[in-house]
């Protein structure tokens, strides 16, 4: 609920001394319910139940549908159904509908997966929690680091293709 939340004054104001994790959401961009994913989670959930359904092996094409399958759910869609409709408003428009959206965020780097590719200027952290499980799992079967990096790389390749991703 606190994801993308920068402003400590602002933080301190809206949760007093109430433990981050049950508190009212906070993020100025969506809404999700307490203990619902961000599309951060949702991106390692997705890569994780890959690699359950693929006892611990990497399969990008299984990955990919996986992750086009859980950001083009209804939940999903519809948020991104009103974002496309808010970026197309005029600026007086935009003030006066500017809160959060009522679901989860999909991230650009989503987007551009699903409108048919991985982007080649995107460092953003959806690299690394597509990364953990990945690295946990070829790490716990004894993989050495070179094998580790290579399933790494292409798996983060799946949706971003940004040296510093």
């Amino acid at each position: 609920p606190l994801h993308w939340c920068y402003d400590p004054a602002k933080l301190k104001e809206e949760l007093g001394d109430a433990p981050p994790a049950f508190a009212p959401p906070q993020n100025p961009f969506y809404r999700v319910s307490p203990g619902s994913n961000s599309c951060y989670g949702d991106q390692l959930r997705c890569v994780a139940r890959s690699l359950g359904r693929k006892d611990g092996k990497v399969d990008l094409a299984d990955q990919a549908a996986a992750l086009r399958e859980r950001m083009t759910d209804e939940d999903y869609e519809r948020t991104a159904a009103v974002r496309r409709t808010r970026a197309a408003y005029n600026e007086d428009q935009k003030a006066s509908d500017a809160g959060p959206v009522d679901g989860p965020w999909r991230h650009g780097t989503v987007e551009a997966f699903l409108n048919g590719g991985p982007t080649e200027t995107d460092a953003s952290a959806d690299a690394l929690v597509r990364a953990v499980p990945v690295a946990a799992v070829l790490a716990a079967r004894g993989e050495d680091d070179a094998a580790v990096l290579e399933h790494v790389d292409a798996v983060v390749a799946l949706t971003q293709r940004d040296a510093s991703a």
